[in-house]
């Protein structure tokens, strides 16, 4: 299998700096596999759906009892 068969040249880019709410925006609008993540223009990750679903799960806070 080549890769250029199942790679893609369109992604989305979001800044490091971009508030996950606005990702995960861009998930519900945009429907992208994933999202490339740029650190002053260099590549510094990847986030999948999956990926920001957790981190929203975690980094919500919980209710005071």
């Amino acid at each position: 299998m080549d890769i250029a068969d199942i790679a893609t040249r369109e992604f989305v880019e979001v800044d490091a700096g971009k508030r996950l709410g606005k990702v995960r925006s861009i998930f519900e609008r945009e429907n992208p596999k994933g999202i490339i993540v740029t650190d002053d223009g260099e590549y510094a990750g990847v986030i999948t759906q999956k990926h920001s679903s957790s981190l929203t799960s975690r980094t919500t806070p919980r209710p005071a009892r």
